[in-house]
């Protein structure tokens, strides 16, 4: 079960589409009530066995809880889970059609979170590339006998030469072209959160994530809305 800090009043256990949450209660701010108040939380948590948790936007006191080994939500998950989504959004910003884009998706090996975003683009992106060590020819084939479209597969440590590199864990950087890093915290993606889910003043995108690893969400679900410029990523 994740956890769920919230600087206001709040039951002990929070429900969002099903998901169940344990509870803990701080002060706003990084004073000495706040300090207190956010040790006595993460006490609490750690009692519970929570290891990971929901924290508010910007919270100044997450240290406090790791030492008791509750974990902010990474959204990690998210990201690799919508990847197919925020290459379409990136195609739209850039005013570039998919049938006149090169994309490559970059790992060590295939999971779940590539099969799905190569097979949601495949079909519209003109330039496909896999740059992938293990389980990408299994997939160019698939894609080939499936959908008809050819793939073309490289070594993860590769450079690729695409207008677009999405990378769903650290290996080498395409030396061109926009850098999607699904794996950092420097890629900041906003969302549009569907209906039915509301938590103002939470880090949002830990709620989804958490959200999405209870089953109570769908990566289909979640439209991007933007995504923020970062030191280490291609305009």
């Amino acid at each position: 079960m994740f956890g769920y800090v919230s600087v206001r009043p709040a039951e002990e256990k929070l429900s969002l589409r099903g998901a169940r949450f344990c509870m803990a209660e701080v002060e706003a701010g990084s004073g000495l009530a706040a300090r207190l108040s956010a040790r006595r939380a993460a006490r609490q948590l750690a009692g519970r066995g929570v290891k990971e948790a929901v924290f508010p936007a910007d919270y100044p006191l997450c240290a406090v809880f790791a030492k008791r080994g509750v974990q902010p939500v990474s959204p990690m998950t998210l990201y690799r889970a919508t990847a197919g989504a925020i290459l379409r959004f990136c195609l739209a910003r850039q005013e570039r059609e998919p049938a006149d884009s090169s994309v490559a998706f970059a790992a060590a090996r295939v999971t779940a979170e590539l099969t799905r975003a190569v097979w949601e683009s495949a079909d519209s992106v003109r330039h496909l590339t896999l740059a992938v060590d293990e389980g990408g020819e299994e997939l160019a084939l698939a894609l080939r006998r499936e959908l008809g479209v050819a793939a073309r597969v490289i070594p993860r440590s590769a450079m690729t030469d695409a207008a677009i590199t999405l990378c769903f864990d650290k290996g080498a950087r395409p030396a061109r072209g926009v850098f999607l890093p699904l794996y950092s915290p420097a890629l900041r993606v906003q969302y549009a959160v569907p209906e039915g889910i509301a938590a103002p003043g939470c880090a949002e995108n830990e709620l989804l994530a958490a959200l999405l690893r209870c089953g109570a969400l769908q990566p289909e679900e979640l439209a991007v809305r933007s995504i923020e410029a970062a030191p280490d990523i291609s305009p």
